[in-house]
C-alpha cells in the first residue's frame, strides 16, 4: 500500500511542524550582526532550524537596519542580537546609464607625416556628469530620483582606485583610464576622467574624440527611501563608459544582490 505526504502535511498527527513559532528566546524577527570575512553584517533572522538561521542583510542606515531582499545562512551561535530598529527597503545592485551632458573631450591628434591623416589621438580627457539630481532630472525612466548628498559618503572609498572601465567588465583588459576628479556639486555628481594612452585603448580615444562616445554608467549599490523612488544613497563602485543612447538616464540594469556585494559596501 502506497503512502503519499503532500508537501506542507504532516506525515503523523503528533509530528512536529517544521518551523515551530518562535519563542521569546528566538532571534526570529529580530535584528542581528554577524561576521563575513573580516566585516560586521547586520540583518534580521527569517527563520531557525537546526541550529541554522535564514538572515536577510540589511544595511545600517540612520541608526536603523535597511532590510534587504538577500538571504544568507549562519549558524545560529555565530549571530548577535541586537535592539536596533529595522524596516524593509528597496535595495538594487545595479547600474545606471547617464548621458555626459558635457561630453568635453579634449586630446592631441597625431597624423600620419605624408598623408595628414589622423591616426590616433593622445592624452584624451573629458569631463560631464554621471548622474544628476532629483531637480535637474526629477525621474528617470524607472520613476526614480536621486537626492543631493547620495553619493558623498563612497567617493572618497572610490577614489582610493578610480579605475575607467569599459562596460562595466572588471578586468584589466577593460581597463580604459581614471578618473582624476569625482565630486558632488549643485548639479550632480560630475567626473573628469583621464584616457590611457595604450595601444588598446586606441579606439575609445577615437570614439570620444569623435562625439560617437558620450555615455557613462555607474555601478554601485542603491538605496532607496521608504517611497521605493527616492535614492538616498549611492554606493559608488565604478564608473563605465559605455556605448548607449545618448539619452538622459537611458539604461538602468539591475543585478542580483548578493553578500559579496553588501560586504563591499560595508567597507565603502
Amino acid at each position: 500500500m502506497a503512502i503519499f505526504i503532500f508537501p506542507g502535511v504532516p506525515a503523523k498527527k503528533d509530528a512536529p511542524a517544521p518551523n515551530p513559532p518562535p519563542s521569546d528566546n528566538s532571534p526570529v524577527g529580530k535584528s542581528v550582526t554577524f561576521m563575513s570575512g573580516q566585516s560586521k553584517l547586520v540583518g534580521v533572522v527569517a527563520s531557525l532550524a537546526n541550529g541554522v538561521a535564514t538572515v536577510r542583510v540589511g544595511l545600517q542606515l540612520d541608526g536603523k537596519i535597511a532590510v534587504t531582499g538577500c538571504e544568507v545562512s549562519v549558524a545560529a551561535d555565530a549571530l548577535t542580537v541586537t535592539d536596533t530598529p529595522h524596516e524593509s527597503r528597496r535595495v538594487e545592485h545595479a547600474s545606471r546609464g547617464h548621458f555626459m551632458e558635457e561630453a568635453n573631450a579634449k586630446g592631441v591628434a597625431v597624423k600620419d607625416e605624408r598623408t595628414g591623416a589622423v591616426v590616433d589621438y593622445t592624452d584624451v580627457s573629458f569631463a560631464g556628469y554621471a548622474s544628476t539630481w532629483a531637480h535637474v532630472t526629477p525621474t528617470d525612466r524607472q520613476g526614480d530620483n536621486i537626492q543631493v548628498g547620495a553619493f558623498r559618503e563612497s567617493i572618497r572609498q572610490f577614489m582610493t582606485n578610480p579605475v575607467m572601465l569599459t562596460d562595466h567588465r572588471m578586468s584589466v583588459d577593460n581597463i580604459a583610464g581614471h578618473y582624476t576628479i569625482v565630486r558632488e556639486d549643485d548639479k550632480g555628481l560630475f567626473v573628469q576622467g583621464q584616457v590611457s594612452n595604450s595601444p588598446e585603448m586606441r579606439h575609445v580615444r577615437f570614439a570620444l574624440m569623435e562625439k560617437s562616445l558620450r555615455t557613462l554608467s555607474i555601478g554601485g549599490i542603491w538605496v532607496y527611501e521608504p517611497d521605493g523612488r527616492t535614492i538616498s544613497k549611492a554606493y559608488l563602485f565604478e564608473i563605465s563608459l559605455v556605448a548607449v543612447p545618448a539619452n538622459p538616464d537611458a539604461t538602468i540594469q539591475t543585478r542580483g544582490l548578493d553578500l559579496e556585494a553588501l560586504t563591499r559596501t560595508v567597507g565603502a
